[in-house]
């Protein structure tokens, strides 16, 4: 009875850490999501810039090089 309550003491322990670990690694994977998230808006923003930019430049037409 006593080695019983000693591995559940021991395997209540384990789980105890292992969430710990596991809501350690969520709090980074989800601070990861939000940088990654900053990034695609700022890339989102720059690229309609650089889009809005080009439309209102003519179209320029530029021969390929001659190969020899």
């Amino acid at each position: 009875m006593v080695s019983i309550a000693i591995r559940l003491s021991c395997s209540l322990g384990r789980a105890c850490s292992r969430l710990q670990e596991t809501r350690a690694e969520n709090r980074r994977l989800v601070a990861k999501v939000e940088e990654f998230a900053r990034v695609v808006n700022v890339l989102t923003v720059e690229n309609h810039q650089l889009r809005q930019a080009r439309a209102g430049q003519a179209a320029r037409v530029r021969p390929l090089p001659a190969r020899s």
